[in-house]
């Protein structure tokens, strides 16, 4: 759960940056008995100066995430058991990620750059998904077909001003064809399993809402040396993903001893869709200063400011496959998964499972 605390831990860093977003702000001012009538543009105005800079947006932020969301796509992978005589049962959890860079130093400095620049990019996703696999022999005894589903849910609610959640679905059909088949020595304790062009297409629909109550912008004076206005603001940022991606990969691995499996692997994802980013910040503009206690307030005031921008992930992804694995024989196996993508981008998770 810690990747999914760092997500909300990120999200609360931009929720400092909202005026990167193109933003309409609407404004109605409160009515106070004796006091100067209030214009809503001049308070538009107002709140527009607290959220400088809103003809940039988070480009980085958001396309960061939709690569992300195609990375977690490959969990419960069978990518190096393809060799099976009859099917494969493999359950698993993945978790996605893309940075601007490995080093610890520039991860540091994160939240400043967030703060300073209103962008970032860094993306965060996860899956828990199940594969089934069958060798299709009745198309060739080298074809190998499978069907993969995932689902996963988590809510994270630090109090009733900061709520996180995050949920995400995925289905695909996988397979894989034999190019060139298995050598054993010593009946089995070691085994080459050949080299496998694997493929697919698989769907993944996620959806990230994150709700907090953000600092009070300013007092603004009203022209009533005793009446002054503050801005309430709560923040409800949200994340809409649907992203297909056709992984090209080419396989092989090798088992040694009957129990330890090593894959290696590269190819290529093929990603189409896109990340819908839309943000709502609203709340009550509060009557302050020494006489706000004898104000006679006839109608109270709110605020909304709406924004949002649009982000593609990358269309081709180069990428180098990797894993380790454990088991007895193929009966019972545990699997360490690993993708290291071009650009600063990677996947890890784990897989266990069965192959017959």
């Amino acid at each position: 759960m810690k990747i999914f605390r760092a997500a909300a831990a990120l999200l609360f860093v931009l929720s400092a940056a909202v005026q990167t977003f193109a933003l309409d702000v609407t404004v109605t001012p409160p009515q106070i008995s004796g006091a100067p009538a209030l214009g809503g543009t001049n308070l538009e105005n107002r709140i527009m100066e607290q959220l400088s800079g809103i003809n940039d947006k988070p480009k980085k932020f958001t396309k960061a995430n939709a690569n992300a969301a195609s990375y977690a796509n490959h969990t419960a992978t069978q990518r190096g058991y393809t060799d099976y005589e009859y099917f494969a049962l493999t359950v698993g959890a993945m978790a996605g990620a893309q940075v601007s860079t490995f080093s610890s130093d520039d991860f540091t400095g994160l939240g400043s750059s967030i703060k300073e620049e209103g962008d970032a990019k860094i993306g965060l996703s996860a899956q828990f998904a199940a594969q089934l696999g069958i060798k299709a022999w009745f198309i060739s005894d080298d074809l190998y077909l499978g069907v993969r589903a995932g689902y996963f849910k988590f809510n994270f609610d630090a109090n009733d001003d900061n709520k996180f959640k995050y949920k995400t679905f995925m289905i695909g059909l996988v397979g894989n064809y034999v190019l060139f088949n298995k050598t054993t020595i010593g009946s089995g304790a070691v085994k080459l399993r050949g080299l496998n062009f694997g493929t697919g297409i698989i769907f993944q629909s996620s959806d990230t809402k994150y709700m907090m109550k953000v600092k009070d912008i300013a007092p603004q004076p009203t022209g009533d040396p005793g009446i002054d206005l503050t801005v309430d603001p709560y923040l409800k940022y949200s994340m809409d993903s649907k992203i297909v991606t056709i992984p090209l990969e080419f396989t092989t691995a090798l088992r040694l001893l009957y129990c330890v499996n090593f894959t290696l692997g590269f190819g290529a994802d093929l990603v189409m869709g896109r990340t819908d980013v839309t943000l709502d910040m609203d709340g009550d503009i509060k009557v302050t200063g020494p006489d706000a206690d004898d104000a006679t307030i006839d109608k109270p005031g709110r605020f909304k400011v709406v924004g949002g921008t649009k982000s593609y992930p990358n269309i081709i992804m180069p990428k180098f496959t990797a894993g380790i694995g454990i088991g007895i024989g193929d009966a019972l196996i545990i699997d360490v998964p690993f993708t290291l993508y071009l650009g600063y981008g990677f996947d890890v998770g784990i897989t266990i499972g069965t192959v017959w």
